[in-house]
Parts: structure tokens; C-alpha cells; sequence
């Protein structure tokens, strides 16, 4: 979808949060004020890893959730995406580990979790269209734009985790330094990171982690948008923040982090607008300078309407060789140079050995036909 052509105002905003948090629970709210906070979420996220498991280890009641998520897609009449994918391999639509990533995600709310679903193969096939549809995707599905996208760290997922064991991805949507990095690079990029981030299963369980780890914690998201609102690329922001609508991936919480006023007037409530009501309940802002977000867990920021959970002492740090994939990739390129340069220094090395032989043994010569000449002369 395209982004409305005014960012929406302070008021407006204020109203979807408010319609966001009366709209869940007391129980989903706690545990939402303590994830996003993060006083009390190591201990907070030991006790719901045990409720997730103990669900998990129940096998009627996953049937039954799993049976409500059935009758709830069947009474979702629009869902090209979902059925052209069902056709194309249905053993990877109706896998038992693939479909409960969505449970958890929606804490297991058949409703919800239909939607976010169909919202899944909506987005994968807007994105990478009918080939990849079902297929697990993996880094070489990507083009080398998007590849770039990764190595220039505008997306990426950060070394280490926070002190709840939580992985963090960063993003920044609304700037870039590389010019030829276009909308849909960041897209496919963002979308690719998040939606592999726990996937460390087998073929069988469609690449999902069989434990649900990611699941479990959830994910921490740090969003950057740096400079004027007028400067800023809206449509990247829309469509990166309504990709959380169709993420399998538990989001812990969403830190939008600004250095510009001006930008707390149109720019942030643009992005409260594109996410979903549970995702902005999860929603947080911070205002500060830029040098002060490198270690944001050290209560650096200004002015932030909450603290970032308090994160490792690297852990988001904005330099880009901090992404593991960028670190493989990197690590590769740097092998391959080395062997190549040991192999062209090889090559000269055996070139001069030859030459420095061939030199002293004309030396050698020279100087036994001198001696010889000396003696015959004595």
C-alpha cells in the first residue's frame, strides 16, 4: 500500500495508540509494558519461554488452536496469495512448524494469526514473486543490490543480543548513503533478515527453528530516522513499517529513534499509522543525537518517552560489520583476496627464485673461468 499524502498529526496518532492498548488484554499488556521496557523481561521471559513451551508440549491443545486457525482462514474470503500458494505446495502452507510460528506470534489467537498469514504470502509474493513463493528463502535468493542493502548496514541484524537473549535488527529506512539502494532493495532485504532470523530447522519443519527460540524472546527492533521529516523517504518508512503486519516473527518491541523535533510532529505518527494495532502497542520513540544512539542502552537518549532495554555493552553499535551475514560475507571476500594475493605473490616469488638462480649461477661461471684463468697464469 502507498503511504496517505499527509503524515497524520499528533492527535490522530495519540488515538491509534490508545485504540492499540484498550484493544488487548490486561494480560497481553503487562507482558507488551515488560518486553518493551525491559525492568524486568530476563525473568519476565524465562516464565513465558515456560507457558509457550507447556502449550507447545500440549498436543490437544495445539490441535485445537491449530484447527481455529483452519475454520479462520476459511472465513477469510480474499486471499489470492494464500490459495495460489496452497496449489503450488500445499506441504509447505499446511506444515505443522511453519504454521505455528503464527501461533506464536499472535499468542495463540486464531483470528489474528489468520491474518497475518495471509498478509505472509501476500507480501512474499508482492516481493519476490510466484517462483519463491513457497521456497525458503536464503542469501542467495537476494540480488546483489540487496546483498549491498545488507553490507552497507541498512538493514541488519546487530552482533550478540540483549541481556534477555533477544536478537536485534536495525534499520534504516528513511536514509541512506548509497544512492542507487532503491525502495524495494530495503524491502526485500528487511523482509528477508526478519523472516529468517530464527529459521535454523531442518527441510522438514519448512526451515523453522524447531524450539521456536526467536519465537519465545522475540525480536528487538531499533528503527533509525535520521535528519528533517521533509528529507526523509516516507514510502520506504510506510512499507517497512507495514511489513510487520505479515511477520511470522514474535516483535518484542519497535524503537523509532530521531534527531530532528520537527520529526515528532509528522514523520513518527506516518509510522505509527502503517503498524498494526498490537504492533503499535509495542511502539516506542526516542529523541537524541545520533553519536548518543551508538549505545543507546546507557541511558544516552534525550528526552525518550522510554529507555531502550538495557542491551549488552556492543550491542547497538550502527558500524556495519556487526551483522553476522555481513561478517560471513565480508570474511569470505577477505579469504578469497588473501588466497589470491598468496597465490600472485607465489607466482612472483618463483619468477625472482629463477632469475636470482639463473644470476648466480652466471656468476658461479664467471668467477671459476677467472680462477682457472689466474692459475694458468701463475
Amino acid at each position: 500500500t502507498a503511504p496517505p499524502r499527509s503524515d497524520p498529526t499528533r492527535q490522530e496518532a495519540d488515538e491509534l495508540l490508545s485504540r492499540a492498548l484498550n484493544g488487548i488484554s490486561e494480560e497481553e499488556r503487562d507482558q507488551i509494558m515488560t518486553d518493551v521496557h525491559g525492568a524486568t523481561v530476563a525473568s519476565a521471559a524465562a516464565t513465558a519461554s515456560r507457558s509457550i513451551h507447556e502449550r507447545l508440549e500440549d498436543k490437544e491443545y495445539v490441535a485445537k488452536k491449530l484447527s481455529e486457525l483452519d475454520a479462520a482462514l476459511n472465513a477469510i474470503r480474499t486471499k489470492p496469495a494464500y490459495l495460489r500458494a496452497k496449489v503450488q505446495a500445499p506441504e509447505f502452507v499446511t506444515n505443522r512448524e511453519f504454521r505455528l510460528q503464527f501461533l506464536l506470534a499472535d499468542s495463540f489467537q486464531p483470528r489474528p494469526e489468520a491474518e497475518r498469514l495471509v498478509a505472509y504470502f501476500e507480501s512474499k509474493l508482492a516481493l519476490f514473486g510466484t517462483d519463491k513463493l513457497t521456497k525458503e528463502l536464503t542469501l542467495s535468493d537476494l540480488s546483489p543490490a540487496e546483498i549491498n542493502c545488507l553490507e552497507l548496514g541498512v538493514v541488519q541484524r546487530l552482533a550478540g543480543t540483549d541481556h534477555a537473549g533477544r536478537a536485534v535488527v536495525s534499520c534504516w529506512p528513511t536514509t541512506t548513503r548509497e544512492p542507487s539502494i532503491t525502495t524495494e532493495n530495503k524491502l526485500k532485504s528487511f523482509w528477508y533478515l526478519v523472516n529468517t532470523i530464527g529459521n535454523t530447522g531442518t527441510i522438514e519443519t519448512a526451515g523453522v527453528d524447531p524450539d521456536f527460540d526467536v519465537q519465545k524472546k522475540g525480536v528487538v527492533t531499533v528503527v533509525f530516522g535520521r535528519g528533517p521529516p521533509g528529507q526523509a523517504d516516507r514510502q520506504t518508512l510506510w512499507k517497512i513499517m507495514y511489513l510487520f503486519r505479515s511477520m511470522p516473527t514474535r516483535v518484542a518491541s519497535i524503537h523509532y529513534c530521531y534527531d530532528d523535533p520537527e520529526a515528532a510532529k509528522s514523520i513518527v505518527n506516518l509510522a505509527i499509522k502503517a503498524l498494526d494495532p498490537k504492533s503499535r502497542a509495542r511502539f516506542r520513540t526516542h529523541y537524541g543525537t545520533f553519536p548518543m544512539f551508538k549505545n543507546v542502552g546507557n541511558n544516552h537518549l534525550q528526552k525518550s518517552s522510554d529507555e531502550l532495554p538495557h542491551l549488552n555493552k556492543h550491542t547497538l553499535k550502527i558500524e556495519i560489520k556487526s551483522m553476522r551475514i555481513n561478517k560471513l560475507i565480508v570474511r569470505i571476500h577477505a579469504d578469497f583476496s588473501k588466497t589470491k594475493k598468496r597465490c600472485t605473490n607465489r607466482s612472483t616469488y618463483q619468477v625472482f627464485f629463477f632469475i636470482a638462480l639463473f644470476c648466480s649461477s652466471i656468476v658461479f661461471s664467471l668467477s671459476f673461468l677467472l680462477y682457472d684463468h689466474v692459475l694458468y697464469r701463475l
